[in-house]
């Protein structure tokens, strides 16, 4: 192996690791949907909990290096907050509650095309659609498109693959039972995957965003701070728009506070690993 390969190969695992995060997020957040927890509660929750482990990282590592903050950085973070945090993950949930955790993964394959698409526009990025990189781009962007609307669109027959063997009795308890799991677990065949998608268009505008943040304000643990903190208010807003009863916002069941917590201090700072490689 060259001087430096396994150093190379860092961010490679680093984006499996986060694959099988996120993985573990839509079914931990499924099952607390599907145990009555309302999506934007459990967003709201996220952010909170994002916030807070991730203040003392800012604190520790950036507070003596940050740069000045302007107006055009104070912008870049309210839009970052609404995009990539609150209008990201408020569609995602409610696209997971109305669909499959396996629909929810494949539409989030969505967002290199879509992100690819507008660095285009946004001149981020160039074609060169005459060369070959340019070409495997295009094809690339097609074939991931594509894959991703097959999955979550094609209703035809089922292909028996037979069960297995790992079995979740805590699992079932969540998918049946009540009156209110039910409804929770009600899917909807357009909404949770035009829900799914349009998450992953907003989460693309984030990355475009951030592209041009992160040359002025270098300092990744407070910017994703400052956009928990902004999100948190955001998303506890929409959340007491549709849902107040105190009993909603209980945290007393197992699942919901396993996902809330999994989602906002696990997830968050896996995701910032890997903006931070990049």
């Amino acid at each position: 192996m060259p001087a430096g390969g396994g150093s190379s190969l860092i961010p490679f695992f680093i984006m499996i690791l986060i694959q099988l995060a996120y993985a573990v997020v839509n079914i931990t957040s499924k099952l607390a949907i599907q145990s009555g927890m309302n999506p934007l509660i459990l967003v709201a929750y996220r952010q909170i909990f994002a916030t807070i482990s991730i203040i003392p990282f800012a604190y520790f590592f950036e507070w003596k290096i940050l740069p000045r903050m302007t107006k055009r950085i104070m912008v870049q973070i309210f839009l970052s907050s609404l995009t990539g945090v609150t209008g990201n993950q408020v569609l995602y949930f409610v696209g997971l509650k109305y669909s499959t955790a396996t629909i929810a993964c494949a539409l989030t394959n969505l967002l290199p095309a879509f992100t690819f698409v507008l660095a285009l526009i946004f001149r981020q990025e160039n074609l060169r659609i005459k060369k070959m990189s340019g070409q495997t781009k295009v094809l690339g962007t097609v074939l991931c498109v594509s894959g991703a609307l097959l999955l979550s669109f094609y209703h035809g027959k089922t292909i028996g693959l037979g069960e297995s063997s790992i079995h979740w009795s805590y699992a079932d308890k969540m998918q049946g039972g009540s009156s209110t799991s039910s409804a929770a677990g009600k899917t909807n065949l357009l909404l949770g995957p035009i829900a799914l998608i349009l998450s992953a268009l907003v989460w693309a505008f984030w990355f475009i965003i951030q592209a041009d943040m992160s040359k002025n304000f270098p300092v990744p643990y407070t910017s994703t701070g400052y956009m928990c903190f902004l999100a948190s208010f955001q998303c506890v807003i929409i959340a007491l728009c549709f849902e107040h009863r105190p009993s909603a916002w209980s945290l007393q069941n197992a699942m919901r506070l396993t996902s809330s917590l999994y989602a906002g201090v696990i997830c968050t700072g896996l995701s910032l690993c890997d903006f931070m490689d990049h």
